[in-house]
């Protein structure tokens, strides 16, 4: 496998996550000093308070549009995976049996089958963890989307 194929592999792997450099988890945070007085000296107790604010409807459309590409991204490594995988099996399993029957031919099915093993299954597993993650941050986002003020009056959504 050359090396344009390679960082092509890896640029598309990598595009499917969300861009989180430019929405960073947002807190609220209060502190309130206590001081209590003591024998020798008095003692600071701080308390640190943090909630979550809710994201603007703008953040929220981002977040959802980076999961949809990495829902997205898991769906097209799950379909190259399974049949590279697949084709790895049948490719080693036939140019073992033709290398045992000595056919020059089994040089090349062996190889076909190494690349497919060695890409395969790993295509596999990120795609399932791209696909179940991604699908379920999607929806996630699309509720809270969904639950807000609407144009014609309140939309409220239960969710459980």
């Amino acid at each position: 496998m050359n090396q344009k194929m390679l960082l092509l592999m890896l640029s598309l792997a990598f595009a499917a996550f969300p861009q989180q450099d430019t929405i960073m988890e947002k807190t609220d945070t209060t502190e309130a000093k206590v001081v209590v007085p003591g024998p020798a000296a008095p003692a600071v107790v701080t308390s640190n308070a943090s909630r979550d604010q809710e994201y603007s409807r703008e953040e929220l459309q981002t977040k959802l549009a980076g999961y949809a590409r990495m829902h997205n991204a898991g769906r097209a490594l799950l379909g190259v995976g399974i049949p590279l995988t697949c084709a790895g099996i049948v490719g080693l399993a036939g140019g073992i049996a033709m290398l045992s029957n000595g056919q020059p031919s089994s040089v090349a099915l062996l190889i076909v089958g190494e690349v497919g093993i060695g890409f395969g299954p790993e295509m596999l597993i990120a795609g399932a963890v791209l696909n179940n993650i991604g699908g379920k941050k999607q929806r996630e986002y699309e509720q809270r989307l969904q639950v807000g003020l609407g144009i014609n009056g309140i939309s409220l959504t239960y969710l459980f």
